[in-house]
């Protein structure tokens, strides 16, 4: 399946007009902004996940343990058994075990953009970003969820910007909650009739 949609892909660029081709593709050493991206927009943030270290199972992998009394002695955190004895006579490849934990790219599907401030090129995502403080994230189209109306096409160059100047440089969902407003407002009863 991953070669036809290659061939796909490859006739649908092969079927543009060679002129218009130049245009998918931006400059080198240009700049990528946060101007394509809008508010309610549904991405896909990759990155490299937090480093653990070696961990043991009930980290790693959520298991229960032993009980913590009736003669275990020194078990209480090991997985148990790890397979059958004679038959199979091994253990089956993919057996969870204790190991390295994190430090693996991860992607977290179908998170919401709901700020976008243009001015700094920085996005506001509602939901759990992978990744360490200061590191490299790639935010990407959500793959789970498709657009309710066509994104802009193919960036934004600051050469050819049109806007106006002095705009206000920020963007934001209109059903998210703004940090200076409170968070339950009660009506005043005994205010002044």
């Amino acid at each position: 399946t991953a070669s036809i949609t290659q061939n796909c892909t490859f006739l649908a660029l092969h079927s543009l007009p060679p002129s218009s081709l130049h245009t998918l593709i931006p400059p080198l050493s240009s700049l990528i902004s946060s101007l394509p991206l809008f508010p309610s927009l549904s991405s896909s943030p990759t990155s490299y996940s937090i480093g653990k270290g070696f961990q043991g199972v009930m980290k790693r992998h959520g298991m229960k343990g032993q009980p913590a009394s009736h003669g275990q002695t020194k078990t209480h955190r090991k997985m148990g058994a790890t397979g059958g004895g004679q038959d199979p006579g091994r253990i089956w490849p993919g057996k969870r075990m204790p190991g390295r934990m994190g430090g693996k790219r991860v992607t977290t599907p179908s998170l919401q953009v709901v700020r976008i401030n243009q001015q700094f090129n920085v996005l506001y995502v509602r939901g759990a970003v992978p990744g360490h403080e200061n590191t490299f994230v790639r935010v990407t189209d959500a793959r789970r969820k498709p657009h309710l109306t066509p994104p802009p096409f193919p960036t934004y160059y600051p050469e050819l910007d049109v806007r106006e100047e002095g705009g206000e440089g920020e963007e934001q969902f209109s059903s998210i909650h703004l940090p200076h407003s409170g968070s339950i407002e009660y009506p005043n009863r005994y205010a002044a009739q």
